[in-house]
């Protein structure tokens, strides 16, 4: 075909040239068979499954018919168990906040609970896609994201529900659902800027670009260390409800932002020297943005719970426990 055509020049012109490297070669290689593939996958599989289904309907008759269908139905029952059990454990999630059965010191508590799993797999992941990304483990990057995508979808869920719970509160449970539905949101955030950083770097493996240098390796290290210090604190903080831990956290944020200034600057000088490409600065340079936005949203959190719980102002009452 014409686009056949098209892509098959494009790669033997620009390969003849010497336009080819690394940076480059595996968009033009992975665009000829995302398409021409494509088209022979999907008339591959049709055909094959249509006719594997006829060989077994004609040799097998009405028993191999009964057999395809009791297999058809179990596959249905399956689906139809694992949903019914994620719905029962998302009922049992959000009956926790249903009208007249916690206490605002519940609910707070409901709120630490929920920021504990969430930071916990938040710092693990990142922990485990540091080390996946500087040994260029794709198929570990690949189980990371994967894993990832229930922390994302738990985030979300708590999101929604402190949302809907909004109908069923009275006036002595406003600053705690206030509370609740901040640290909610803050999560949700973190979260997307935690899948940032696991996508970029299975991205820039899967695409065979460059890995970062060992320098790079060593200064991502060193932020990952602070991140979950502080992520350790956060929580910890949460659960003493120690104000002059909390306003230490808070001061420490500008030690934090400080070291991904460094890094940042490190590698300026490594792109002035040469030492670097393009793809892996685009790289690093994104990991370390995301970094000061987890930790901004960090920050958030524990100025919330210093302002609503740990040091209210005047006009509002303090849900302390």
């Amino acid at each position: 075909s014409t686009t056949y055509v098209t892509f098959m020049v494009f790669m033997g012109t620009s390969l003849a040239d010497g336009a080819w490297s690394r940076e480059s070669a595996v968009y033009r290689v992975s665009g000829v068979i995302s398409v021409v593939g494509g088209w022979f996958f999907t008339a591959l599989a049709a055909f094959t499954a249509a006719f594997i289904l006829a060989c077994i309907f004609y040799f097998g008759g009405p028993i191999a018919i009964g057999l395809v269908l009791v297999f058809v139905a179990v596959l249905i029952y399956r689906s139809h168990r694992y949903h019914g059990k994620r719905m029962d454990d998302q009922l049992a999630f959000e009956q926790g906040l249903d009208e007249g059965t916690m206490t605002n010191v519940q609910i707070v508590e409901l709120a630490i609970n929920n920021m504990t799993i969430i930071l916990d797999g938040l710092k693990n992941s990142l922990d485990n896609i540091l080390d996946a990304l500087a040994a260029e483990d794709l198929p570990k990057l690949n189980k990371v994201n994967q894993k990832f995508k229930e922390i994302i979808k738990r985030a979300e869920k708590i999101k929604r529900k402190a949302s809907k719970a909004l109908d069923k509160i009275s006036d002595d449970q406003i600053e705690a659902i206030h509370l609740y539905m901040l640290v909610a949101d803050y999560l949700s955030e973190m979260t997307s800027h935690g899948n940032n950083i696991i996508k970029d770097s299975l991205d820039h493996v899967d695409n065979n670009h460059k890995p970062l240098v060992s320098a790079q390796i060593e200064e991502l290290s060193f932020i990952q260390d602070k991140f979950k210090i502080r992520m350790d604190s956060t929580i910890e903080v949460f659960k003493n409800r120690d104000s002059g831990e909390a306003k230490r956290l808070q001061q420490d944020l500008q030690l934090f932002v400080k070291a991904i200034r460094t890094a940042r600057k490190n590698q300026i000088k490594r792109i002035r020297d040469h030492e670097v490409g393009t793809r892996n600065s685009v790289l690093y340079l994104h990991l370390l943005g995301e970094y000061r936005n987890l930790s901004m949203f960090s920050d958030r959190l524990v100025k919330v719970l210093d302002e609503l719980i740990l040091d209210p102002v005047e006009d509002q009452p303090s849900i302390r426990a």
